[in-house]
């Protein structure tokens, strides 16, 4: 999918632990900066699996980089935002790298929807069509939703409104 991205990828994730496969949505976590450069991902279809690999990739990138240089007005973990795209509650420095995160999955589901990939599996095609229809109506109203709990967190608008411009 991306040169880029697998290179990146590939300096910063050391270890990739699968889970077991879910019955429902597959589910992927890393450890903050507990585990560096360890992403979990479960057993899935190919696209969901690199959407977990994305998914955590990202978190694994601003976790340590927040740990070192964070916005100077950034919210405490304990402060929540509710998820557009999954209805979860997540702190809210989670969701502003959900942002990241869906912007990189929107590019991901694109370039697949587009190239035809696994157009042959109806299932498999529709799923991608309903994750890429979710992820992309849950992503402005994700962005208004922090705009306006930003406000008077000037640094880190800036950082979210930069996310929404690139």
């Amino acid at each position: 999918y991306s040169p880029t991205l697998y290179s990146n990828m590939m300096t910063k994730i050391s270890t990739i632990g699968l889970l077991p496969r879910c019955k429902h949505r597959p589910i992927s976590f890393s450890m903050r900066n507990l585990y560096i450069g360890g992403i979990f991902v479960s057993i899935s279809n190919p696209v969901e699996m690199a959407e977990q690999m994305i998914h955590e990739y990202y978190h694994q990138c601003l976790w340590p980089w927040w740990l070192v240089e964070p916005p100077r007005d950034l919210p405490d973990t304990n402060d929540s935002t509710v998820s557009p795209v999954s209805g979860e509650k997540r702190s809210t420095p989670t969701m502003i790298q959900a942002l990241v995160i869906y912007k990189g999955l929107l590019d991901f589901y694109t370039y697949v929807i587009e190239g035809g990939y696994f157009a042959d599996r109806e299932n498999l095609s529709g799923a991608m069509r309903m994750r890429f229809n979710s992820i992309r109506e849950g992503y402005d109203p994700l962005y208004k939703t922090l705009k306006k709990k930003l406000k008077g967190r000037p640094d880190t608008l800036d950082l979210v409104n930069c996310i929404v411009d690139i």
